[in-house]
């Protein structure tokens, strides 16, 4: 695992981006977290295409942190298209939306997401969400 996380946010509301990074910089993991605000600037971002074409600034990431509900292409948008694209099968996508319907959740696991998290109203919450998320997906095993 590399020391310095990649983290990709595709979130289109200021505010939930804000509070998401503020968070991330409360949680002891060595990262740099990249915003995009919608579905389409995401996958531009993991093709490599402009403006997001030099790898030294824009590296692939090693999590995408991805909201349902955004215009242009929606995170469903994005699951479907990371599924036809398989180099990044490996890729953990964790969901994190506004959405507490179940039928969204069965739906992004059904098209490959990692995990899913309901968007908390408060900065304690997100904390404790981003320090769940760095500690399963971004921290070495222990297990092996």
């Amino acid at each position: 695992m590399p020391d310095n996380a990649i983290i990709l946010l595709a979130e289109d509301s200021e505010d939930d981006a804000f509070l998401c990074q503020r968070a991330l910089k409360g949680v002891a993991l060595d990262h740099n977290c990249i915003h995009v605000q919608d579905g389409a600037q995401c996958i531009k971002y993991l093709e490599g295409v402009e403006p997001y074409a030099d790898r030294k600034k824009f590296p692939l990431p090693n999590l995408l942190l991805l909201d349902l509900k955004m215009p242009i292409l929606s995170g469903f948008d994005v699951l479907r298209w990371l599924h036809d694209h398989p180099q990044f099968k490996e890729l953990p996508v964790i969901i994190l939306t506004g959405s507490e319907w179940a039928e969204d959740r069965e739906a992004a696991f059904k098209h490959g997401a990692s995990d899913f998290h309901s968007k908390p109203m408060n900065s304690d919450d997100m904390l404790k969400i981003m320090q769940a998320i760095g500690a399963r997906w971004l921290k070495p095993s222990t297990n092996e």
